[in-house]
C-alpha cells in the first residue's frame, strides 16, 4: 500500500492543485477574451475530468490501470456516499458531455458563437469536486492515504469556500463562469513574439 501512499501524494495533489490553480486564475480575468483564458479553460476541464472520474467512476476493462477512490476505501464504502454528494454542476456537464464534446475530441457538438448555454460553471464544478474530496478523506484507509494529503483535502473545501467572503456555492469563487472565445489574431501575435519555437520543452518537477 506505499505505493498508494506515494501516488496520492503526488499524482492526486497534482490534481488537484492545478484544478484549483486555474478556477482562480480564471476568477481574475478581464472582460476580453485572451488565450490565456481559452488555455486556463482547457486546464480546468481537463482537471475537472480526471477528478470526476476519479471520484465517480469504477475500475472496467477499458480502464484497467486508471486510478479510483475506491481503491482507497474499504469495499463499497465509497460507492455507498458519492451520488449523494452535492453535483448539480457536474451532472449538467456530465449530460452535455461537455469535457469530451468540446475539450477532448474536436466535435461538430461544439457550442457555437455567445451565449449562456456556452459558460463552463467553474466554481461550481470545482466546490463540488473539492467537498467530494473532503468526503473521500474521511473515508480513505489510513494505510493507503496519507496523513498530509489527507489533511489538505479535508481543509481545500472550507477555504476555498470562505475565500473572498461568502458561503460555497454562493460565494466568489461558486459564481465563476467561463467561455472560451478567441480572435485569430491573438494566436499569431503570440507565435511572433516566440523564438526556438522547435526547443521549447516542459514536464519534469511540479
Amino acid at each position: 500500500m506505499d505505493r498508494l501512499l506515494r501516488w496520492a501524494d503526488e499524482h492526486l495533489m497534482y490534481e488537484v492543485d492545478t484544478l484549483v490553480y486555474a478556477t482562480l486564475q480564471l476568477g481574475e480575468r478581464t472582460e476580453k477574451r485572451s488565450a490565456r483564458e481559452n488555455t486556463l479553460l482547457d486546464s480546468f476541464a481537463i482537471h475537472a475530468r480526471c477528478l470526476n472520474d476519479f471520484l465517480w467512476h469504477d475500475r472496467n476493462d477499458k480502464k484497467p490501470r486508471d486510478a479510483f477512490a475506491t481503491d482507497f476505501c474499504a469495499p463499497g464504502d465509497w460507492q455507498s456516499v458519492r451520488d449523494g454528494l452535492p453535483q448539480a454542476a457536474l451532472e449538467d456537464v456530465r449530460k452535455r458531455r461537455r469535457f469530451g464534446r468540446e475539450v477532448m475530441h474536436l466535435t461538430y457538438d461544439r457550442i457555437d458563437g455567445e451565449g449562456e448555454e456556452k459558460l463552463w460553471p467553474c466554481g461550481r464544478v470545482l466546490l463540488e469536486i473539492t467537498g467530494a474530496l473532503r468526503e473521500f478523506a474521511t473515508m480513505a484507509l489510513a494505510r493507503r492515504l496519507g496523513e498530509k494529503t489527507r489533511e489538505a483535502l479535508l481543509e481545500l473545501y472550507g477555504a476555498l469556500g470562505t475565500a473572498g467572503g461568502g458561503d460555497p456555492p454562493e460565494g466568489p469563487i461558486g459564481r465563476i463562469s467561463v467561455a472560451t472565445g478567441l480572435m485569430p489574431s491573438q494566436i499569431r501575435d503570440v507565435i511572433g513574439a516566440t523564438t526556438y519555437i522547435g526547443e521549447i520543452q516542459a514536464g519534469g518537477e511540479r
